[in-house]
């Protein structure tokens, strides 16, 4: 039977060869727009079919031009599965942005952006002299004798300050006049700070003269249709010549669309935005920049671009008005600057004793320490959190199965958007498997039990759920849903890698887990996550729950205080220095810490739990 996988939910389903797209779409609730009933004549059931050799009929070359068409778009009414698929549905915004967490914790800061802006009120010169106009701004300003004008600035001077009686307001970023516009418009200054994720992207509109944040726009990643995860996205751009320049114009677009959606929703000009923030992995600041990551995927792993980056005019492709886009710290091939903002917001590098900033997305981050000693890490822990590789697995998204407990003898299960379960997503896959090791209904290797080797106290209702298909154990969750052996393999690989990378930080730290003031969950598989589960399973360390925070988005409270505090930026970008990267590719040790914490083990840290 093929399998077909829709992105961007990355939910999978099993269909018969030859079914019809469109009807699989109906049948299994995938959202898509038909008109026409399938007859082939509205072009809403519009689809992008990864694998570009999928063939053309007449009703595809009605609505898609060449270009189209190579890049794989057909109409699902008009397609047969034959074999297994990876297919990208247009789905609404409202379908796809509910769970994507953009809320964070986040220190108090000091307001000092760095864009400026001045309202003179100068005095006309009494006679023609060459440059008097750059002058007279330029003696009107803090430090003005220093500043640069940029080209469209000089172009249009003359003709503001003549129009508008010399009555201006002057825009100053980073040494360099921006823009200058008629009349007082200094309560009009605006930046928008951007979390691209490999998963989901999100803006915070925010109003750099009081600091406040005015609204949010977040979507999916347009990328995850090229790969899952970023080592995918490397793959590809390493082995297509074209592979770079797709994925930044992919990404560029959607930062573009974003921003426009955002400044539209809540009555702002989008050329009253002055500057841009975007904190992320490695490799998707390189995409952002035009930077090919593909060195990224090979041995030594080095980064083209380290450090703090800046870009005055904005990425190539941006239809933002050529506003400086700036990047945090970036410190290795997989540690971007994500976790370093979040950990500034989250004021780790200041607060007494210390602390661990879990990020778990398709790639885990993991930083450690306090303000003598930082130390972080980035695990392979691969996308299993985020539905991927999972059987039933999707993305948060409404349908997605995000809880689970047992209650009256049997498994109760939590379904975002409170409607049919469609599939299992990060924090639900963590539920079950928490549940079930509860139950004895997965032993400590991992092994899923059929009926007859569950021990007594397995409840009958949930022994009832397991059934072997294909020669693999299955935990029906519902008629259509499951979790299956291959799954549960999926999730301890996950969870070993990023308990062992927590391992080998801790132990370069000198500090135990009992010695920690937080553990410190960010994003959105952390909004969600049952941190008694967590522990249960093995993903984050044992220690008294009340220690255990999900602070939601704080890379992209990091990337709002770049924005507003030049005091928070030098931190951002200093931390950069201080903060020890590990690799754990290269330590001695992981392997066998992997293979330990493969185990989900005995429920030692419930005794502990009982008695701190």
């Amino acid at each position: 039977m093929p399998t077909i996988v829709f992105e961007p939910t990355g939910r999978r389903i099993k269909v018969e060869a030859g079914e019809n797209l469109l009807e699989v779409c109906w049948t299994h609730g995938i959202p898509i727009e038909s008109l026409c009933g399938g007859n082939g004549t509205c072009g809403k059931c519009a689809v992008q079919i990864i694998d570009h050799d999928f063939p053309i009929n007449a009703e595809d070359r009605e609505f898609f031009d060449e270009e189209r068409l190579a890049q794989g778009w057909r109409l699902a009414c008009q397609a047969r599965v034959e074999r297994d698929l990876q297919v990208s549905v247009p789905l609404p915004p409202s379908v796809l942005t509910g769970r994507i967490v953009t809320a964070g914790e986040a220190v108090e800061i000091e307001l000092a952006p760095k864009v400026r802006k001045h309202f003179l009120k100068l005095e006309p010169p009494t006679g023609k002299a060459p440059g008097r106009d750059v002058e007279l701004v330029r003696r009107a300003l803090p430090d003005g004798e220093e500043l640069m004008f940029r080209p469209s600035v000089l172009k249009k001077l003359s003709g503001v300050l003549h129009k508008a009686g010399y009555h201006v307001t002057v825009t100053v970023w980073n040494g360099a006049v921006l823009d200058i516009e008629p009349r007082d418009t200094t309560r009009y200054n605006y930046g928008i700070a951007f979390d691209v994720g490999t998963s989901t992207v999100a803006a915070m509109l925010v109003d750099l003269t009081t600091g406040k944040e005015i609204g949010v726009a977040a979507a999916l990643n347009p990328q995850r249709k090229y790969g899952e995860d970023v080592i995918s996205r490397i793959t590809f751009c390493r082995e297509r010549p074209d592979g770079a320049k797709i994925l930044s114009r992919e990404i560029v677009g959607l930062l573009t669309e974003l921003a426009e959606r955002v400044t539209t929703a809540h009555g702002v000009s989008l050329a009253r935005v002055n500057e841009y923030t975007v904190v992320g992995n490695t490799t998707m600041t390189h995409l952002i920049g035009g930077v090919d990551p593909s060195p990224l995927g090979v041995v030594p792993f080095a980064p083209v671009i380290i450090g703090c980056q800046t870009m005055p005019e904005g990425p190539e492709g941006a239809k933002l008005g050529r506003k400086p886009f700036e990047v945090p710290a970036t410190l290795g091939a997989f540690v971007g600057s994500d976790i370093v903002a979040g950990a500034v917001a989250l004021g780790v590098p200041q607060k007494p004793g210390k602390r661990l900033l879990i990020d778990i997305g398709t790639n885990a981050e993991v930083l450690a320490g306090g303000p003598d000693r930082m130390l972080v890490t980035s695990t392979a822990a691969g996308p299993a959190f985020e539905g991927v590789k999972i059987e039933c697995g999707m993305i948060g998204v409404s349908g997605a199965i995000d809880s689970c407990r047992f209650e009256d003898g049997d498994l109760v299960l939590g379904v975002m958007g409170n409607g049919e379960a469609l599939g299992i997503c990060g924090s639900g896959l963590v539920d079950i498997a928490a549940v079930l090791l509860d139950l004895g209904v997965i032993d400590a290797s991992g092994r899923l039990l059929p009926p007859d080797e569950c021990p007594r106290k397995a409840p009958p209702k949930v022994c009832e759920r397991l059934r072997e298909v294909n020669d693999m154990m299955r935990v029906a969750l519902t008629d259509e849903v499951y979790l299956s052996q291959r799954d549960v393999r999926e999730l301890q690989n996950a969870k070993a890698a990023i308990a062992a990378g927590i391992e080998i930080l801790l132990d370069q730290l000198g500090t135990p887990p009992q010695q920690l003031n937080e553990i410190l969950v960010a994003g959105a598989f952390g909004s969600t996550l049952n941190p008694r589960s967590a522990q249960r399973i093995g993903v984050i360390p044992h220690v008294p729950l009340k220690k255990v925070r999900a602070v939601g988005n704080t890379a992209l409270q990091g990337a709002k205080a770049f924005l507003l505090s030049t005091n928070i930026r030098a931190e951002i970008c200093a931390i950069g220095e201080r903060v020890e990267l590990i690799e754990l590719s290269t330590e001695p040790d992981f392997m066998g810490r992997f293979a330990e914490n493969m185990r989900f083990g005995p429920r030692d840290g419930e005794t502990e739990r009982k008695g701190s």
